[in-house]
């Protein structure tokens, strides 16, 4: 017989569901949508990572290092009032993304006209991970818009230039010669 403690708690068959401080909420409150993005977002990054050939690359770390962000951003919006300062996203976060992305910007050369994704699968799945992004981002945008001062606007920053990263990444993906062992420290 199988076990289904820890897992499955009969908690939401009610169409509830908790945040990180107990409080009972419809599943369909918007904070759920967020949440399932982030969730979303993150398994996408996951299976970008598991088409990279070189599981030591930079990008591999990259990616890995946002899908740990993506945890932390997640708890935010759980409660943000119950995440420790240091597990929370910060400016350091987002200008940490911009340097990444410089680095891939310096070495594609961007297309100036709309893009076709498909050019191979990596790069395809880094395409849906950032679209996946914008999405992410739109519900943000509408779960914040009461309060533009929230301590989650900074995650809302993260989200934006993360799916500017993915743009990059996609298109450097686009070019199956890529090589980024190159990079030692950023």
């Amino acid at each position: 017989m199988i076990d289904f403690e820890g897992v499955t708690t009969r908690g939401g068959d009610g169409g509830l569901s908790s945040l990180a401080s107990g409080r009972r909420l419809s599943k369909n409150e918007l904070v759920f949508d967020v949440l399932g993005g982030i969730d979303e977002l993150s398994s996408w990054l996951g299976l970008v990572k598991a088409y990279l050939q070189e599981k030591d690359s930079f990008l591999y770390s990259c990616l890995e290092k946002i899908q740990s962000r993506l945890i932390i951003a997640a708890g935010q919006v759980a409660e943000a009032e119950y995440i420790p300062d240091k597990d929370r996203i910060s400016n350091y976060d987002v200008e940490e993304l911009e340097k990444w992305e410089k680095w891939f910007m310096e070495r594609v050369e961007l297309p100036d006209h709309f893009i076709l994704p498909g050019k191979n699968i990596v790069s395809a799945h880094a395409d849906v991970s950032r679209t996946v992004c914008r999405r992410l981002e739109r519900l943000f945008v509408a779960y914040c818009r009461d309060d533009s001062s929230t301590p989650l606007s900074i995650v809302m920053k993260y989200i934006n230039r993360l799916s500017d990263f993915l743009f990059v990444v996609a298109r450097w993906l686009e070019n199956p010669s890529q090589k980024d062992s190159t990079i030692s420290t950023l």
